[in-house]
């Protein structure tokens, strides 16, 4: 029962603006089940734990830092200050619950049934919105439908989206499902993005798949680096890149479809504000809920980049914390050979380049679940994913 919470809360923790009812968001009662169900686990201790939990109350103590001496900042209204306020610290303790209650096989079995949970969910709302019509909390951007299912921001289901090839894969690798399973999951899951138009989430998943082919990864059995084929491979990598280039120059003029036009300039130009507004207090940063362009005519917009905004909300001192936590599981992952979660670790990070993922409590319990199923792959070394 504990377990089906679990999978149910996780089916609306990308939605931070979920469709409200009586007041309350969906996703703010679904965060409350997910810790309460957490309880019903039994702690095992497992390999890092004690490391990652020190990394995680380090970010913590950076947040308490930084909001004592900057205090909340109310940028884009009162319910939305306190929103981006509480969600960060809400990820982060959810993060230490899952490290102190969970195992790695908990997880693995979570993980196995997510992508069927998000492509079935997701394919109703398809079928429905094409049938019936829109639904209320649908977003139209440029006279474009962007689909967006539960969420009211089709950029929150596309973080949902992006563990779906990696579990499925890993799934199968560890005989949890079989492979037609993974591969119908895995194809489900890019044609929903194909609608969801999560232009991050393809560049992601593009840069995952070749840092797994550069590594010579195979469905099972163990990778075998071999420099002459590590070298031929980058030559091949770069030479099919020379066909995305054109891809890659519509998405920064904003050509493609669900785009905004000048896209590219008009990033840069808020990641520039984020910049400034982070040399303003440089140590500490102006505390929670801060958004960092403070400039007409991007006042009161974040700068759509994890760590820019992190920086901007929590200081140098948060920005090294959040940077040695992610660097550390980017060496678990490597040192675990679980090359699967590497790749997913890429993909995560991509998308907070262009997404300030860090107000998402999913975010971070999917680079948990990342650490968890490294652990895992330690167990067995005939298999490395």
């Amino acid at each position: 029962m504990a377990q089906f919470i679990v999978q149910a809360t996780l089916l609306f923790l990308s939605s931070a603006t979920a469709v409200q009812i009586s007041g309350a968001r969906l996703s703010d009662v679904a965060i409350f089940l997910f810790a309460l169900s957490l309880l019903a686990y039994r702690r095992r201790e497992i390999s890092g734990s004690h490391t990652i939990t020190f990394f995680l109350l380090l970010i913590a103590f950076t947040i308490f830092i930084s909001t004592e001496y900057s205090g909340l900042v109310d940028a884009r209204g009162f319910d939305a200050g306190i929103r981006n306020a509480v969600a960060v610290p809400l990820g982060v303790f959810l993060s230490l619950l899952c490290i102190w209650l969970m195992d790695s096989e908990q997880v693995l079995r979570i993980a196995s049934s997510y992508s069927r949970v998000v492509v079935s969910v997701c394919s109703c709302f398809f079928l429905g919105q094409l049938f019936l019509g829109p639904l209320d909390w649908v977003i139209y951007e440029n006279q474009f439908d962007r689909f967006s299912a539960f969420s009211q921001n089709p950029n929150q289901l596309a973080l949902y989206l992006a563990p779906v090839p990696f579990f499925s894969l890993i799934a199968c690798a560890k005989n949890l499902k079989g492979r037609w399973s993974a591969a119908i999951e895995i194809a489900l899951g890019i044609a929903i993005n194909l609608f969801v138009l999560g232009k991050a989430l393809f560049i992601g998943w593009g840069l995952s798949a070749v840092i797994l082919f550069l590594l010579g990864w195979v469905w099972f059995g163990a990778v075998h680096l071999n420099e002459v084929k590590f070298f031929g491979r980058v030559l091949l990598s770069l030479v099919l890149s020379g066909i995305f280039w054109p891809v890659i120059v519509a998405l920064y003029k904003g050509d493609a479809a669900g785009s905004q036009a000048d896209q590219g300039d008009v990033r840069v130009k808020l990641w520039g504000h984020g910049f400034e507004a982070w040399t303003d207090s440089v140590f500490v940063g102006h505390g929670p809920g801060h958004y960092s362009g403070l400039e007409a005519s991007y006042q009161n917009m974040e700068a759509h980049n994890f760590l820019i905004d992190w920086l901007s909300a929590y200081g140098l001192l948060g920005g090294i914390a959040l940077t040695f936590y992610c660097a550390w599981l980017l060496f678990y992952s490597v040192r675990c050979r679980a090359w699967l979660v590497l790749a997913l670790y890429v993909t995560l990070l991509v998308q907070a380049t262009f997404h300030f993922y860090g107000r998402q409590p999913l975010f971070w319990i999917l680079l948990i679940f990342g650490y968890f199923i490294a652990s895992s792959s330690t167990a067995s070394r005939r298999i490395s994913y």
